[in-house]
């Protein structure tokens, strides 16, 4: 089946990898290309401190929403002071800091053959 809709491709790189591809395949299978920029590997520590981090704010964000939507009587504050939180919670969350990557893991080293004994 042919699409309606004609494609221009302005990074040639990719469109020649991705050619055959429709334009929502990038869902089921992601490009090397896509959010590469937002990948990042933080350690076991980090995951806890980014857990806290989240659910204090969440809180703290839900409570202030409440109060600030209760006293100007206006719902719209409430969801805004809220969505404000949740963005000021991804934008520490999220990104890939140093401060959670101070613990590394030190995996053991590779053993090249496994000897099982009976």
């Amino acid at each position: 089946m042919h699409s309606k809709f004609r494609w221009v491709c302005v990074d040639t790189q990719f469109c020649t990898h991705h050619q055959n591809l429709s334009p929502f395949s990038y869902i089921s299978n992601p490009s090397p290309m896509s959010f590469s920029y937002l990948e990042g590997n933080i350690d076991f520590k980090g995951q806890e401190l980014a857990n806290r981090i989240t659910k204090k704010l969440i809180t703290f964000g839900a409570i202030i929403s409440f109060l600030v939507g209760f006293l100007s009587d206006n719902i719209l504050y409430t969801v805004y002071t809220f969505a404000a939180f949740g963005l000021l919670t991804a934008s520490l969350v999220i990104p890939p800091f140093s401060f959670y990557k101070k613990n590394p893991v030190t995996w053991l080293p590779k053993k090249s053959k496994i000897e099982i004994q009976h």
